[in-house]
């Protein structure tokens, strides 16, 4: 098949994707059974190969994820301030979903602007590292949202805990 040809055939199974579909299925419903028997049939003679194979995929995806793994680690090492916004924000959004509540990400940077770089428990001004505090906690079905949030210095938002001030 020359390359003309398969690009037309390309193009004519992207116009007629719908219709391939539905005659697809027709053919299934049609013929279940029979594909059913011919799928355990071919399965039966080839059930060797046929393990190999997913071992070898699964064995694959092993060692891809272990290389994501580790590639993820290296950015981390050479990005730790985003590493550490990020994995913030990813256990923030984790423990409200797991709460069930509402989930909005939440940027650190627009909070601190918004509120001023002001404490919203001492209201002093913030100078270096800040942690993001919900007003009412998730705890006590406090929504993880801009309304409901405030930067803190560490030391305030530690002491604060869980309470609702």
């Amino acid at each position: 098949m020359s390359y003309d040809q398969k690009a037309y055939k390309k193009q004519y199974d992207l116009d007629h994707k719908e219709e391939k579909n539905e005659k697809g299925k027709a053919y299934y419903i049609a013929n279940r059974e029979a594909i059913k028997k011919k799928s355990r049939k071919h399965y039966e003679k080839n059930k060797g190969a046929i393990q190999a194979q997913r071992r070898a995929k699964v064995l694959s995806s092993l060692t891809s994820q272990a290389a994501r793994c580790a590639a993820v680690k290296r950015w981390q090492k050479r990005n730790p301030e985003k590493a550490r916004i990020i994995n913030t924000n990813a256990g923030k959004d984790r423990k409200a979903r797991k709460l069930k509540q509402f989930v909005e990400h939440i940027d650190r940077a627009v909070v601190y602007e918004q509120h001023d770089g002001i404490c919203g428990i001492c209201e002093e001004p913030i100078e270096g590292k800040f942690h993001v505090d919900h007003i009412m906690p998730l705890a006590k079905g406090g929504l993880h949202c801009y309304t409901n949030v405030q930067p803190a210095h560490p030391k305030c938002n530690l002491s604060k805990k869980d309470k609702i001030l």
